[in-house]
């Protein structure tokens, strides 16, 4: 190795001990196969909402932007709990 540092400011990666080389290598590999994984997991939950296979970023507007049309009360009582609510309300 060479004895001169490469930049007087700080240390290069090669200018480091392995075991710091290690670490910081081990760490960036563990974070990139975390961001691949959350990837997979939005195009695989996604996908598809707004018709076409792909995933776009109306899907994603879908999936987390709701609707201005009704709030998320009303969806609920009008989709998936509609069978759990009474048919007469009285006030």
């Amino acid at each position: 190795m060479n004895e001169e540092p490469i930049h007087r400011l700080y240390l290069h990666f090669q200018e480091l001990p392995l075991s710091l080389r290690v670490l910081y290598t081990g760490t960036l590999f563990v974070l990139s196969v975390g961001y691949l994984f959350a990837i997979f997991h939005i195009y695989n939950s996604h996908a598809g909402r707004d018709g076409d296979a792909m995933l776009s970023p109306q899907d994603l507007v879908i999936a987390y932007g709701g609707s201005d049309l009704a709030t998320q009360l009303e969806t609920a009582l009008k989709g998936p709990m509609a069978g759990y609510r009474r048919k007469s309300v009285r006030s």
